[in-house]
């Protein structure tokens, strides 16, 4: 199975960035392949594929490394795309320009702001007591949106990433970080099935 580490927008965010990509998505046509919503996340570290069982030996290090941190202001803002692979929205500073879309309250000046993420990535990263993290671009902060197929040669990523570049979605405030095993093809059309293994509280203090 795959590991990765992961923080999950809220609902309402989600949602709106749904609607902020159905014509990309009516527009590609059916070769690439769209990440449904329960699987969107924002990719902390991505540790590879390990054995079963390696789970347990990540679960305690994860936990004093995000304890360190504070709850996170964020928005997904802006999108590029990673080698004509993958289509993807950026993750940018929160703010407090709006309301806020829960996951841990409105969006507030109490909270770390989106350069502590960038830390965050690049401490899981170089743990000592973590698996090395198989960093490439995910040292970026994104969430992917869509992925190429075999079948996907004609559509321009390039392109809808240039659409997509001008988003900004609504704030709001990460207060954990989600331990996600992955299993290639077990899902729902043979897509990948997820399941989280455990969630750890950005707290805001060293554990």
């Amino acid at each position: 199975m795959r590991l990765f580490a992961a923080i999950r927008p809220p609902a309402p965010v989600l949602a709106h960035l749904g609607a902020a990509t159905t014509a990309l998505r009516l527009g590609a046509g059916a070769p690439l392949r769209w990440v449904p919503v329960e699987q969107q996340h924002v990719t902390v570290a991505f540790f590879g594929e390990l054995p079963d069982g390696a789970a347990s030996d990540l679960q305690d290090p994860l936990a004093r490394l995000v304890a360190g941190f504070a709850p996170l202001e964020l928005r997904l803002r802006g999108a590029g795309e990673f080698a004509g692979r993958s289509l993807w929205v950026g993750v940018a500073d929160g703010g407090t320009a709006d309301g806020g879309a829960g996951g841990g309250g409105a969006a507030t000046g109490a909270h770390a702001r989106a350069d502590d993420l960038a830390r965050l990535l690049a401490l899981m990263a170089a743990a000592d007591d973590l698996p090395d993290a198989q960093v490439r671009e995910r040292r970026r902060a994104h969430l992917s949106v869509a992925r190429h197929s075999r079948r996907a040669a004609d559509v321009d990523l390039g392109g809808l990433a240039r659409v997509l570049s001008v988003y900004s979605g609504p704030a709001w405030v990460a207060d954990s970080v989600e331990l996600v095993s992955s299993r290639l093809g077990a899902g729902p059309g043979g897509g990948p099935l997820h399941e989280v293994i455990d969630t750890y509280p950005l707290r805001g203090y060293d554990a």
